[in-house]
């Protein structure tokens, strides 16, 4: 058994459903359970719908729901469905048309939405792709059953970026599941979505449908979990920047987790999490080249073929607090009231650097600072710095490479580097950069280690 999650950008018009059904086809007898995305970009024009809505523009509003619905009664339209299953599909998108104009005339009368209901419009996303999917697999002779992952992925009641509550979720799907393959339909289901213990509609933030298949492949135990997008792979470097980027052909688990908080969009953090704690490999493929090996993604991999930094990764849009201590605190007692701060106010630090009486932290945050600025100049000296991005260098085993650091330092000789963190994991090595100074600075390193 295996789970295979398809993104948006692989079932954006009627010939990627197509191609992504042959794909399926071809897995039928590892019995293959399907998680899908919304359609590409169908979930950020349903938020466009109900930002529209709360402003009261009712009409606009509504506009924009249909031209959702007509994306995929037209793409509906091209697959050319059997009688049956173009019904099936016509009469439930309609109602979750209607279900939905309701919901966004509510958020245009009350000009305001709560999460709740919120969580109910975004899901619908999801609803639609996998309804024309399962339809298209049927009409085409290949038995499927659509299932509703509201009914078995339990989650908390953090509306709109929700955590699954696995010892409430296994059960359900190891039940919903075995069923379902036993019968020998190809279950279809919706990534992103679950529901709270009473049945509330939730969703799981974005990146939430590799988290859905990873969480499946787990309870299932499954032997393999494939995330299919539009990249061959995990990439040495960012493609808009490299164009002729290398793909990684294998990579350890805490590698790739490195390599998704820093930046990289192939895989979302807390995606692979569910499937490190089984040891359950992923999968990297291409939907739009099949030809691709890939990227494969284990716990663990034997060090053989001698590379250390295995990819290059960077996060925009952050900000460094510099803060030194107007006070003669311990170091001890420095660094606890700065993060006594720093919690009270929920910021989460991606890059820290400390000496005893100053400390460096870079945020990724953009919002929220002048409240947590007046708190710490209670106590200390505080400037805060914009427009800077942190760059990482991802690989297992690099604190063991002498000359590392003199190699970058080196390589970017003309780049301010503003701050230098080598995780303790060994796995990764990041420094803080003025962000007009990224592109430059990837290329330069992507040369050294590996084109050069």
């Amino acid at each position: 058994m295996i789970v295979m999650k398809f993104g948006g950008s692989s079932i954006d018009s009627s010939q990627a459903i197509r191609n992504v059904a042959g794909i399926v086809r071809k897995k039928r007898n590892r019995q293959p359970i399907v998680v899908l995305s919304a359609c590409n970009d169908t979930t950020d024009n349903l938020e466009l719908a109900v930002n529209v809505a709360v402003t009261g523009e009712t009409d606009k509003a509504l506009a924009e729901l249909d031209k959702i619905y007509e994306y995929h009664r037209q793409m509906a339209g091209e697959l050319q469905l059997e009688n049956h299953w173009e019904k099936i599909f016509n009469d439930k998108s309609r109602k979750y048309y209607e279900e939905l104009k309701i919901l966004l005339t509510g958020a245009s009368m009350l000009r305001d939405i709560a999460k709740k209901s919120m969580d109910r419009v975004l899901a619908f996303g999801e609803r639609f792709s996998t309804l024309l999917f399962s339809c298209y697999l049927n009409s085409t002779g290949t038995p499927a059953q659509l299932l509703d992952s509201t009914e078995f992925l339990k989650t908390t009641e953090q509306h709109t970026s929700a955590q699954p509550i696995l010892e409430e979720s296994n059960p359900h799907i190891e039940r919903t599941f075995n069923n379902s393959v036993g019968d020998g339909k190809i279950p279809v289901v919706q990534g992103f979505i679950g529901s709270t213990l009473d049945g509330a509609v939730t969703t799981l933030g974005r990146g939430g449908s590799d988290f859905t298949a990873s969480i499946i492949g787990a309870a299932l135990q499954v032997e393999d979990i494939e995330i299919w997008s539009d990249v061959d792979g995990v990439l040495t470097a960012d493609p808009t920047i490299i164009e002729h980027a290398k793909v990684v052909d294998r990579m350890s688990f805490r590698e790739a987790s490195e390599l998704a908080y820093f930046g990289a969009r192939v895989l979302h953090p807390d995606s692979i999490l569910p499937a490190v704690e089984r040891d359950i490999p992923i999968h990297i493929y291409n939907s739009r080249n099949v030809d691709s090996s890939g990227s494969l993604i284990r716990a663990e991999f034997p060090d053989n073929n001698h590379t250390v930094v295995k990819s290059i990764a960077y996060k925009e849009a952050i900000n460094v607090l510099n803060l030194t201590s107007t006070r003669m605190f311990q170091a001890h007692d420095f660094l606890r009231k700065v993060f006594e701060v720093l919690d009270r106010h929920e910021m989460v630090a991606d890059l820290v650097s400390t000496s005893e009486v100053s400390i460096s932290i870079a945020f990724h945050r953009q919002t929220g600072y002048h409240a947590v600025m007046d708190e710490l100049s209670k106590f200390a000296s505080v400037s805060l710095e914009s427009s800077k991005a942190i760059v990482c260098l991802v690989g297992e085993k690099m604190r063991a490479r002498k000359g590392l650091l003199g190699t970058i330092f080196q390589t970017l000789d003309q780049i301010n580097v503003n701050m230098v963190a080598q995780g303790a994991s060994e796995v990764n090595l990041s420094f803080v950069i003025d962000e007009k100074d990224i592109e430059r600075t990837v290329k330069k390193l992507h040369q050294v280690f590996f084109t050069g």
